[in-house]
């Protein structure tokens, strides 16, 4: 990522589902992209649309599991006709649960948690590592500092 770059980083949690986040590689390296659903609060669209505006759009998810880099091309509101993870029509869509934004993810890598310790949260400034580990938000709005 680019200094000055804004990117997303999610939680995600492994109560739904064991090692949700391999079952989404898998349809990434099956069809070249995988929708990730958010349930809950989420974003807002401007926030999206800038991190959508970069060379490369990042969203960072991070859970018990490990933290995935992922690039991003769009999001969504309504529930995708196809690309979802075979184990959400199971444990969401047919208990009635169905997330409030989904992102299209077309590559997803894992990285070490400690990477994010370079980042900022893009309000407060504060070290993004410090702010993830502390607070029960489960989402934040980051950015890439610029260095003078």
């Amino acid at each position: 990522m680019k200094e000055g770059q804004k990117f997303l980083v999610l939680k995600y949690g492994t109560h739904i589902i064991d090692n949700c986040i391999s079952k989404h590689i898998e349809v990434v390296n099956k069809y070249g992209y995988c929708w990730f659903g958010k349930v809950g609060t989420i974003p807002s669209d401007s926030f999206m649309n800038e991190i959508l505006d970069t060379d490369e759009p990042t969203m960072i998810l991070c859970g018990k599991d490990g933290t995935y880099q992922c690039v991003i091309d769009c999001f969504v509101k309504d529930k995708p006709k196809s690309g979802c993870p075979p184990y959400y029509k199971e444990y969401l869509f047919d208990k009635g649960v169905y997330p409030s934004e989904y992102y299209r993810i077309i590559s997803i890598k894992e990285i070490d948690k400690a990477e994010l310790g370079k980042y900022v949260c893009e309000n407060s400034r504060n070290n993004l590592l410090n702010s993830v580990n502390r607070s029960m938000s489960p989402f934040f709005r980051a950015i890439v500092p610029i260095n003078k």
